[in-house]
């Protein structure tokens, strides 16, 4: 049986904002009112897109906005989890300068590091030189 979403989670599709934005600002305040706990996952891409009523590109560019808000991470194969925006700031700001921002950043830091990551301020498992991966 299939259930219709709740009316808060249908978008405007008239708005001013497109739904990307609206999607991410929803997320993003829900977040900052800490009604989304830090460490709290969100739903899964599929899940989103089917419960707001919209595709799975418009889901995958806001969670993208998210990221690079710094509001949440993104785990591999694990999905999208709300950061505890009150940590690390110097650990992004390495991250980001080393790997550049959003869901291609991620991406880029999970090729160039292979998995491992950054620790602190110290990228582990594999040397960069320059921002890139050392063979």
């Amino acid at each position: 049986m299939k259930t219709e979403p709740a009316g808060e989670d249908v978008l405007a599709r008239r708005a001013e904002s497109t739904l990307t934005e609206q999607l991410s600002a929803r997320f993003a305040e829900r977040i900052r009112q800490r009604l989304l706990a830090p460490g709290a996952r969100l739903p899964s891409v599929r899940e989103c897109a089917r419960r707001h009523r919209v595709s799975p590109h418009t889901v995958v560019a806001a969670y993208d906005q998210l990221l690079a808000l710094g509001l949440v991470d993104a785990r591999r194969h694990r999905g999208f989890f709300v950061r505890d925006t009150e940590a690390s700031g110097s650990e992004d700001r390495a991250r980001r300068e080393l790997f550049g921002e959003g869901a291609l950043g991620a991406a880029r830091e999970d090729v160039l590091t292979g998995g491992f990551g950054l620790h602190g301020n110290v990228l582990v498992g594999v040397p960069i030189q320059c921002g890139t991966a050392v063979p």
